[in-house]
């Protein structure tokens, strides 16, 4: 009994050293970066290339170390405070050169905003220059963190260079107000605390003052650090941390080791502790959302944007419309319209945040926080019925953490809804063909969820009728099964129930499009659709082409009678099923869905179920096969409209781990399995986890980067009026960050472009941006060149993307790549 004491007395004195250093660390944080305002960045030196992007190689010179910028390079100060900028200086030279060196001019930009005085220019001498900002502090213009600090500069070619050389920069230095707060940044936060309890951990063999001393030794050590070195401790920790927290929980559970197998076994012993896991694991997922949304600013390109832009205008009372012309199918009468390209569902979701918390972009998101958490607790549950808490807390957790369903998160994409819609539904269809109501004298209530939901999934995408054909053929064949005495003997009230539930949901939809398109159904995809069935063997952007009076309407017969050719088509079809394994097995893509690896396991766990809870999976493969080929066949392939198989395929992952842990358990003696455990279940399911935490940590290393098209916003909505119409490539972008109506640059000659202009009233054009960039570094250098010009995907628009005025257009706006005119006429 005494012995016991004693061990529960060293836990608590562990556990206690071990609060009050972390409590010492981050105490030290908040002193460090409260006293902390000036950041450098010595470009050139030993692993600055965590912090430089767009440069040429390190080089020396006599006294210090430099790298040459490239035109637009950048410098990302990892590891600041959250405190408003003061000031940038950076120390720049231009070329030095035995014959006439040509002039270098720089400007910067912190997180796409021009800072002042402009543009300078370089001497052939390594001098500071330092820059401020135009608008006083606290204005809304002023940069907020992460800051990445752009150096934009004039470019020439040495003699026997072939690099494009533009200044060369040894260091760059950023300094924050003096005043206020400021907190370091969470990421850092996090792995510092970690590596301060791995350290602890390791030290706990050693007992008394000796012991102590050393852990508040490493404390102060770990603070001294971070105030030195920031940068390089913000970028180069998280492995070190990750390292030497494993080391330090070995060390401290040494004792305890031969009884972590039980561990892998308490969520099915104790289910409540898979619940309690599961919950905490979203609850921590959730935190690290809230963080990031803030901090992504852009609201996402195309349909992202367009269903911001619809749930404003219905907050607004201006009903399902936009802002704006995207495509040139239909004369309108006036730029406002309504919504004709995407589902209406999104925005409908998104429209009562807007009306609680403001229409921001904050706002837009948040509806799909919500959605993924309420996928990955079905799941969960799903999941931990059909088998036990492990499979259900395994599949939840794949689930949540899918990189897809957070960038989902990150902007408000109607995919993530349409997915768990389908999870719902058919969870209830098959409950309900499993265990037929035995009494038809009431109304289930799963009749109506499942009428509801039908409802609502073609609300979400009008493609999701094709998963209900599938439900409604695994019905269909679990009926033809039964015996001929009892085929008639039906639940006819909760069959009505399912219609009747459908036809309510749905008939606003359809008033709706009789309404304001004269047609039960109508989107523009069903035009588009005959344009992109030669994609990529026919260009993307005709789409964008003016068709109003053409004869050559986009029509079925451009398929039917093989205009393109029916070898193009062949091979646009093709090319869809081959994208499917290239694009949508690779994590590193957009368009990822599952790596091979994760389904060859999802296919063992599929071949290990029991005939009963087969009859799910195979109802669901029928339903996802049907509008898989629907969409490859009719449409194009983009992985997120697969993103529906999804937690599919991982409950059956889920299943296989389970499986395959519990056959191995029962084949090996009872030694052996406890020695191998630790490296079984636990670590299997961390292998499968870890490149999705990979992905995720690059989500919020890369998304939460400002972007100049914000900035860029930001100033249009300051130096236009709402009168001013502005012609674009992203005009669902443009409209919902500057509130300015737009119109699409017409994929057509430049006469063409002129004509849709006048028609619509144009005042501006804007140039560059999420669809639309190029290579700034590559024009020439003046606007005299008869040709070289690189633009964006307005051929026709030349020296315009470079930023050269034509007769018609003044230059009012340029940054970069994006640049902004007013029409002259």
């Amino acid at each position: 009994m005494s012995r016991l004491a004693g061990l529960r007395e060293r836990r608590h004195r562990h556990l206690l050293l071990l609060m009050g250093v972390l409590a010492l660390v981050l105490l030290e944080l908040l002193l460090v970066y409260t006293f902390k305002r000036s950041f450098t960045i010595d470009v050139g030196q030993p692993g600055d290339t965590a912090f430089v992007s767009s440069f040429n190689v390190d080089e020396g010179d006599v006294g210090y170390r430099y790298r040459w910028s490239t035109g637009r390079s950048e410098v990302n100060f990892l590891g600041s405070g959250s405190a408003s900028p003061m000031a940038v200086t950076v120390h720049a030279q231009g070329p030095r050169l035995p014959d006439a060196s040509p002039t270098i001019t720089m400007s910067l930009f912190l997180n796409g905003v021009p800072l002042s005085p402009g543009e300078v220019t370089l001497t052939d001498m390594m001098l500071p220059y330092t820059f401020g900002f135009d608008d006083p502090l606290g204005s809304g213009n002023v940069p907020s963190p992460p800051y990445v600090l752009t150096i934009s500069t004039s470019t020439f070619t040495a003699p026997g260079d072939t690099r494009t050389l533009g200044a060369k920069i040894s260091s760059a230095t950023l300094l924050l107000q003096s005043g206020g707060t400021s907190l370091p940044p969470l990421d850092l936060t996090v792995w510092v605390l970690l590596l301060a309890a791995g350290f602890v951990g390791l030290v706990t063999p050693i007992r008394g003052a000796i012991g102590v001393g050393l852990s508040v030794l490493i404390g102060i050590l770990l603070g001294i650090a971070v105030y030195a070195l920031p940068h390089y401790t913000a970028a180069y920790l998280q492995p070190i941390a990750m390292v030497v927290a494993l080391g330090g929980l070995l060390v401290w559970q040494r004792r305890h080791i031969p009884r972590w197998p039980r561990v892998a076994d308490i969520p099915h012993t104790w289910p409540r502790a898979a619940t309690w896991t599961m919950l905490g694991a979203m609850l921590i997922f959730t935190a690290v959302a809230l963080w990031a949304l803030p901090q992504v600013v852009w609201i996402g390109h195309a349909d992202y944007a367009e269903n911001a832009n619809v749930a404003r205008n219905f907050v607004e009372g201006r009903g399902l419309t936009v802002d704006y012309i995207a495509q040139f199918y239909t004369d309108y009468p006036g730029i406002t319209h309504p919504a004709e390209t995407w589902p209406l569902l999104q925005p409908l979701i998104i429209a009562p945040f807007f009306a609680v918390l403001g229409a921001t972009t904050f706002a837009a998101k948040l509806p799909n926080l919500f959605i993924l958490l309420a996928l990955v607790w079905a799941v969960f549950v799903l999941a931990s019925r059909l088998w036990d808490a492990r499979v259900g807390l395994i599949a939840g957790l794949f689930t949540l953490l899918h990189p897809y369903f957070f960038n989902a998160v990150l902007y408000p994409i109607n995919d993530l809804a349409f997915t768990a819609i389908f999870f719902v539904l058919a969870w209830l269809v098959w409950r309900s063909l499993d265990q037929p109501a035995q009494s038809t004298s009431h109304i289930p209530y799963n009749a109506l969820g499942i009428g509801l939901l039908a409802g609502l999934l073609i609300w979400s995408k009008p493609s999701g009728a094709t998963l209900l054909l599938g439900l409604l053929l695994w019905a269909f064949l679990v009926w033809w099964r039964r015996p001929r005495a009892s085929k008639f003997d039906l639940p006819w009230r909760a069959l009505a129930a399912v219609g009747v539930a459908f036809a309510l949901v749905l008939l606003p939809l359809v008033a709706r499009n009789l309404l304001a398109f004269g047609k039960l159904f109508y989107s523009t995809e069903s035009l588009d659709a005959w344009i992109l069935r030669f994609y990529p063997y026919h260009d993307w952007e005709d789409i964008y082409k003016v068709y109003v009076g053409a004869a050559d309407y986009p029509h079925p017969r451009w398929v039917v009678g093989g205009k393109f050719g029916y070898q193009n088509l062949l091979n646009a079809i093709l090319i869809n099923f081959r994208w499917v394994w290239e694009r949508g097995s690779d994590m590193t893509k957009s368009d990822f869905i599952i790596a091979p690896v994760p389904f060859l396991g999802a296919v063992v766990g599929f071949v290990a179920l029991s005939r009963r809870v087969a009859g799910l999976f195979i109802m669901v493969a029928i339903s996802i096969a049907i509008y898989g080929l629907f969409v490859l066949f009719y449409w194009h392939f983009e992985g997120r409209y697969f993103q529906v198989a999804i937690p599919w395929l991982y409950m059956l992952l889920a299943w296989a781990i389970v499986w395959l842990w519990d056959r191995v358990r029962a084949v090996l003696p009872d030694a052996t399995w406890r020695r191998a455990s630790f490296v079984a279940l636990p670590l299997v399911t961390l292998a499968f986890l870890l490149p999705s935490l990979v992905e995720l940590q690059n989500y919020l290393k890369f998304d939460t980067r400002p972007t100049s098209f914000t900035v860029a916003m930001d100033w249009l909505s300051q130096n236009s009026t709402p009168d001013d119409v502005v012609m674009t490539r992203d005009p669902w972008e443009l409209n919902w960050h500057s509130r300015r109506k737009a119109v699409m640059i017409p994929n057509d000659d430049l006469a063409t472009i002129r004509r849709i202009a006048d028609q619509y009233g144009v005042t501006m054009l804007q140039l560059g941006g999420p669809a639309d960039g190029i290579n700034i570094n590559a024009c020439p250098p003046d606007g005299s060149a008869s040709s070289g010009y690189p633009t964006g995907t307005r051929k026709a628009l030349g020296k315009l993307y470079c930023g050269y005025e034509m007769p018609g257009f003044q230059r009012v706006y340029q940054n970069g790549d994006l640049t902004i005119y007013r029409l002259t006429r």
